[in-house]
């Protein structure tokens, strides 16, 4: 067998986190009130279930504001997602949003 000088670098697929973790958001515990944002990654059909949950929110919680998944910016994998989540964290400031819901569609 033949002596090679190749030399191989090894590396740790698994990687370190490149973010510090965050602390959970504090749970609500009552909607009375409430503004809840719907963001939607604008696939197959997951504006009828936003249209469904936002039925069945009112019917609990009259008095819960939603804004609609129209309203705020979608977030879709081919966007620059620093740019998006900046767009998506103003929408919900100028809008009040207490809590968001997401939805993939599928």
């Amino acid at each position: 067998m033949a002596e090679s000088n190749v030399k191989f670098d090894v590396v740790n697929p698994i990687g370190e986190p490149s973010a510090q973790p965050e602390p959970p958001s504090t749970k609500i515990t009552d909607f009375k009130g409430k503004t809840i944002g719907q963001v939607w990654n604008a696939e197959f059909r997951a504006d009828q279930v936003f249209t469904a949950l936002t039925e069945l929110l009112k019917k609990r919680f009259p008095d819960i504001e939603v804004v609609s998944w129209n309203v705020l910016p979608t977030t879709q994998q081919r966007m620059d997602i620093n740019k998006n989540m900046e767009d998506l964290r103003q929408a919900y400031l100028e809008k009040g949003c207490d809590a968001v819901i997401t939805a993939t569609g599928g």
